[in-house]
Order: C-alpha cells, then structure tokens, then sequence
C-alpha cells in the first residue's frame, strides 16, 4: 500500500511540475510565427471559378488575426 501511495503521489507531482514547465513555455512566447499560404490554381472552367470561388478566395487571403501584416505577391 505505501508503494501505491508513493507512486501515485510521484505523478500526482510529475504532473504538476509538468503543467508548470509547459505554462512557463507558453508565457515566453513573444508572437506566433510567420505562416505562409502559397497556392496553385488550374482553372478549367472560367465561369464557375470567378462566380463561386474567386470571391472566398479573395476574403480568405485578405483576412488576418489582428496585428498579422499579410502581403501579397
């Protein structure tokens, strides 16, 4: 029985100790990291692509998280 106790509290402090370390990472984090999306298209039916699709492209290339800088090329 105490075997069981020490080892249950051995990982009740290993969690603790880890939850610390991963909080103590996260808080040093100063901003995220650059994200690149790069696209190819091959558009075989004209009509449809700029009806549908060019539209939702076009916000989800422009729409950014706050302080993010996109830029296209």
């Amino acid at each position: 029985m105490k075997t069981l106790t020490t080892l249950a509290l051995a990982a009740l402090a290993g969690a603790g100790i880890g939850a610390l370390s991963v909080e103590r990472i996260h808080a040093q984090s100063a901003k995220p990291p650059a994200a690149y999306y790069v696209v190819e298209l091959d558009v075989t039916n004209e009509d449809i692509y700029s009806k549908q699709w060019s539209p939702k492209a076009e916000t989800t290339s422009t729409s950014s998280p706050p302080g993010a800088n996109p830029t296209p090329i």
